[in-house]
Formats: C-alpha cells, structure tokens, sequence
C-alpha cells in the first residue's frame, strides 16, 4: 500500500513537555496538522509523526503495532531503524575531527586511509560526504554478492579493503551518484584517526552531547520492548540478519532524539562545531552535476515555490524514516515507519508544507 497524504510545498530547544497554549497560533497550527494526519490510522500507517515550530511541540502521533503478533503498540518512544539519516552524523561526526586538526576535507583519502589503492588518489575526504566519492554503491550489487561480502561482518576497513579493485564508477569530484559505500569509507577514517570504534566516538563527542541517549547503533542490545518490528507487509517481518549496516545507515533512534538533531542543526548549540562549519553541511557544491535535490553533507535541500527545507530520507527492510527542518520558521519534521509500503517523504512534505508556513 502506498500513502498519498498531502501535497508538498514549501528547531529550537530540547522537546517541550507541553503542546501550545489555547488560542494562539501555534494552536490553530496544530489542530491542522492532527487534521492533515487524521487518515493515517485509516490508510493503516505504522509509526510516529512529530512536528515542532519554533521550539514548540504541535503534533506527537504514534499509529499502529510496533509488533504485530503482541499487539504491541507503537509509542513515542519507540525506536525505529533510521537507516540514511544516520549519514548526517557521520558526516558531523568527520567535521568534528577537521576542527581537532585530524585531516581537512579537502586532503586526499589515501593520505588517511590505510591500504588505500592508487586508483584513488584522486578521491578527497569530502568527496565521500557527498556522493561524488565514484566508488561503487556496494548495497546496489546482487544479493548473493552482499551476503558474500557482509557474510562475515568485516569491520569497516575490512569491507572497504574488500572494495579496492572495484574499478570507479566516474572520476571523483565531478558528478553526484548515491554511494553508501562513501560512508562506510567515512567511517573507517573515523575508526582510524580517532582510535575508536564508530559507536564510541559518536557517543562521546555527538549523541551524549546532544542529549540523544535513545540513539544507538547497537539495536540488537536495545530492549525489544522498546523497539519496533520491521515489517514488509501488513504481516511479515523483514529479516535484517544478513543485513549489516555501518557508518552509512546503522542507527536507531525516537522521533524526539531526532528532534533534538535537527534543533542542534538548527541552532548550532551546543557548539560541536563552528556554525560556519555546520552550514558546510547543507552547502552544496554548484561545480558538481546533480539531477535531483542538491546535495551537501549526508542532508539535501528540498525546495518547493519560495521554501526550502533541509531533510534526508532512510530506507532499511521493513524501516522507512523522513526527517527534515525549515530554517526560516525553526520548524521540525519528522516521520519514522516500521512499514516498507508507506511512504514517509509524502507524509513528512506535507506535514513540512503546513509547519513552514509563514
């Protein structure tokens, strides 16, 4: 079943602990946003939608079974798998290592990454930011070459050394193509410079600061009460055993953690990092061709008539998540699924269309 809700067109501190006031606007804004997503429970969406504006909770809805076979239901607190929005922070995550001194975007790969072969010397770090790395996108190959490659679940530089003879798809630097492997690469650096696996130096120097202590990348050790269940259809779990995920697409997280994301995006604070180099991420680079939205660092801009909303998508078997703000409003969308047939770009548009206008 796909979701059609909503046309589209067109942050703040930590969640509030109450909706807006009676009368204000911000009321009248949230009685149209439960209006716009009133169908949901009708088209049988599961997941949870949130918006806020301007630091203001207006719309916290959670919708259907995190597991099916329990009845269990879902919660604004339950995590989902948020697949490509973790690149986001993978991308924070390399920047905050630039301001430390530990490499510049702008060197060369190789000059960092162990066995780095010579048909990538021309590849720079922040060519793996965005997408324009030429390195094969290795989650596009055929599922019995996937499985061979992640059977053993080799640690990043492993899988990245497993990727050295693949030839370029492209000279780096020159045209946009979708690669996690980019960011799986991104995150071997992360591991290599810092000394420390992906999941610790995220901890410390980005989730723990940001407060965001439901986020993880280690969703086999959270609690399944606490978690959803993917599914690919109405009734069928989707098998994720064979299905490793790492720098490019391995955390979960609640709607109100990416929340809390989006308004350090938005605000800059606590200060990771520079303001000038948190907007390097939503930057993208005009020399570099690209037919869709464009591109900056793990996020996109989406512009409909005079808006523009920064937001990502993630995609995961059984998991799909849209997650976006609007800078000129400090709005903050966010729609997370534990349903492979909805559609929560739809959903999150139209939910953006509504936060975001003036």
């Amino acid at each position: 079943m796909a979701f059609a809700l909503g046309a589209c067109t067109g942050g703040g501190a930590a969640p509030p602990s109450s909706g807006p006031s009676s009368g204000t606007p911000a009321q009248a804004l949230a009685k149209r946003l439960e209006q716009h997503v009133g169908s949901l429970d009708r088209l049988g969406f599961r997941g949870v939608v949130e918006v806020h504006r301007d630091g203001e909770l207006l719309l916290s809805r959670a919708f259907g079974p995190a597991e099916v076979s329990t009845t269990r239901p879902n919660t604004p607190a339950t995590r989902f798998r948020i697949g490509s929005v973790t690149k986001q922070v993978t991308a924070l995550a390399l920047l905050v290592l630039e301001e430390r001194g530990a490499l510049r975007l702008t060197d060369p790969l190789c000059a960092h990454l162990p066995g780095c072969p010579p048909e990538w010397a021309a590849i720079a770090v922040g060519h793996l930011l965005d997408h324009t790395s030429g390195l094969v996108n290795y989650l596009a190959l055929p599922r019995e070459q996937l499985v061979t490659l992640l059977g053993d679940r080799p640690s990043h530089l492993e899988l990245v050394h497993r990727m050295r003879s693949w030839p370029l798809t492209r000279p780096p630097g020159t045209e946009f193509e979708y690669s996690n492997t980019g960011y799986v690469a991104a995150g071997a650096l992360i591991e290599h410079l810092s000394g420390e696996s992906y999941e610790s130096f995220l901890r410390r120097t980005v989730l723990d600061p940001l407060g965001m202590g439901a986020t993880t990348t280690a969703w086999d050790e959270t609690d399944p009460a606490g978690r959803a269940v993917g599914y690919t259809d109405a009734t069928t779990p989707a098998d994720l055993t064979s299905f490793p995920r790492y720098s490019d697409g391995s955390l979960s997280s609640t709607t109100a953690d990416l929340h809390r994301w989006n308004t350090f995006l938005l605000t800059a604070n606590p200060p990771l990092v520079t303001r000038a180099t948190l907007d390097r991420m939503t930057t993208p680079n005009p020399a570099v061709k690209n037919a869709g939205d464009p591109y900056g660092y793990g996020l996109q801009l989406h512009k409909v008539g005079s808006e523009t909303s920064v937001e990502h998508s993630g995609g995961l078997p059984g998991f799909l998540t849209y997650n976006g703000f609007h800078r000129g409003t400090r709005s903050s969308v966010t729609v997370v699924s534990n349903l492979g047939t909805t559609d929560p770009d739809n959903i999150g548009h139209g939910l953006m269309d509504l936060a975001a206008r003036r």
